[in-house]
């Protein structure tokens, strides 16, 4: 994987190494990077790159030369849903689908993975998680 964001996220990383927390952005501003949030987030893309690199080859690979904006949107579905990333990860490999149509999808999938806090939510989820199976044997 050769992509210019990941040795960029590298260099970051190794940049952060050691650094007291009110060194971090001083340090990557000096280093060049617009703002400490887009490092942050290009650094959050590398871990889940370099975690499906060890654990999941086949997703690895359909990420090869994936952008920054694909990697990071896969790496946020990730934290939460790693099958659902995984299953995403591989059809956008198939089809390249756009950040857009990703970001949404990925919005989809946050909502229905969101704990409900009181009753009406709780039912909220129950009925839309029951909905599909129902509708697809009417």
């Amino acid at each position: 994987m050769t992509s210019g964001w990941i040795e960029n996220a590298r260099a970051a990383k190794k940049l952060l190494a050691g650094k007291k927390h009110g060194e971090l952005e001083r340090s990557l501003l000096d280093a060049g990077w617009k703002d400490a949030n887009t490092a942050r987030r290009a650094i959050a893309a590398l871990q889940y790159i370099d975690y499906l690199r060890r654990n999941q080859p086949e997703v690895y690979r359909a990420l090869h030369d994936a952008p920054f904006s694909i990697t990071e949107l896969l790496a946020r579905w990730n934290a939460f849903d790693p099958e659902g990333a995984s299953k995403k990860a591989l059809e956008w490999a198939r089809s390249k689908l756009s950040v857009r149509a990703l970001a949404k999808a990925l919005g989809e999938a946050r909502e229905l993975e969101t704990e409900a806090t009181t009753k009406e939510g709780v039912a909220a989820l129950v009925r839309e998680r029951a909905k599909a199976p129902l509708i697809a044997k009417l």
